[in-house]
């Protein structure tokens, strides 16, 4: 057993944007083969700044919540460390690669990422440069513009933006730089803005402004290194809300997430392509998942999710089931094509 490959999932269990961290964990856990991996938690709730920091009582309300316990007394875990305890040089002696099982800050927005990087310790998502970029969606939009791709028309504020809105109602405001729909509000009228923005800041120093594209929403994950990625399946959404929120996301019976999606081959095609195109503009690797619109003829990019769901019921493992793709073959593969690259 000591050739086993060491990896070490990185996890917080008191950030407040970041709630699904320990689902995540879980389902790896069920996925990696211990015959073959090693596995240690690594925490950085000691690291965690206040503003970010969500309390128990809080944390359990919520539809994603599973406890630490089950993670800490799971039969497959061999370690658990403060990451904190650890130096530099330990870190990189101690295991061969990385999963963040953290979303939005201290995930998604690379400062995790930047510390294995500093180490020389390969991890599964796309690399720092491309995360960050997607976690921050006017940059994100920006960039897709620049590439051919339909993005809805925005405008993005701070705290001290005074400026008139020049959009037409209705709109979405939204956290620029946070995921799952947190903090976003469908706004219909003038008079609910200003709520709609103030609650948006509660997740970000910065808010979006964005037409709402009424059509049918899809989403498609895309694996590989962006020189020869390949599409997944397509997955239609159909939320009983009225937009795809985080109730929607999470809550069982609030969505239909059919995949593959009931379209003909032109429409898979022309989504997989722009998917595709999405995944290549910011040079993504590994995987990520592109969320569209199609109103017409026309598909709009919203964003592009360098972190997703790897729960059993999130949207990118049934992607890869329907491409005859289990996540566990997924994880060894991955695994196997970044310890290649280290």
């Amino acid at each position: 057993m000591s050739d086993r490959i060491r990896v070490v999932i990185v996890i917080a269990t008191n950030i407040r944007t970041s709630i699904g961290s320990s689902n995540t964990v879980l389902n790896l856990l069920e996925n990696l083969d211990p015959e073959k991996y090693q596995i240690s938690i690594a925490l950085i709730d000691d690291l965690v700044p206040k503003r970010l920091m969500i309390s128990q009582e809080e944390l359990i309300k919520d539809p994603t919540y599973i406890s630490f316990e089950k993670i800490k007394n799971h039969d497959k875990v061999s370690h658990i460390y403060l990451l904190s305890t650890l130096s530099l040089g330990q870190v990189k002696k101690m295991f061969d690669v990385a999963i963040v099982a953290i979303y939005n800050e201290f995930g998604e927005d690379g400062k995790t990422l930047g510390f294995l990087d500093l180490v020389g310790i390969p991890y599964l998502s796309p690399r720092l440069n491309s995360s960050v970029v997607a976690f921050d969606k006017t940059f994100t939009k920006a960039i897709f513009s620049r590439h051919g791709l339909l993005v809805p028309k925005s405008i993005e504020i701070n705290k001290k933006t005074k400026n008139q809105i020049p959009l037409s109602y209705p709109v979405i405001v939204k956290p620029t730089s946070n995921g799952a729909s947190r903090g976003t509000t469908l706004v219909k009228k003038q008079s609910d803005l200003k709520a709609a923005i103030e609650k948006a800041f509660n997740f970000s120093e910065e808010v979006l402004i964005e037409e709402y594209i009424e059509g049918q929403e899809f989403t498609v994950g895309v694996i590989g290194h962006y020189t020869n990625p390949k599409a997944l399946p397509v997955v239609l959404i159909k939320s009983k809300n009225e937009f795809f929120d985080y109730e929607a996301k999470y809550v069982a019976g609030k969505a239909e997430e059919i995949c593959p999606a009931p379209i003909n081959k032109e429409i898979e095609l022309a989504l997989q392509k722009t998917a595709i195109k999405a995944y290549q503009a910011i040079k993504a690797e590994s995987h990520s998942r592109i969320d569209m619109i199609k109103k017409g003829n026309d598909i709009y990019v919203l964003e592009i999710n360098s972190f997703p769901g790897l729960v059993s019921t999130s949207i990118f493992p049934k992607e890869l089931n329907a491409a005859g793709l289990s996540l566990a073959e997924f994880l060894d593969k991955s695994i196997e094509e970044k310890l290649k690259k280290k």
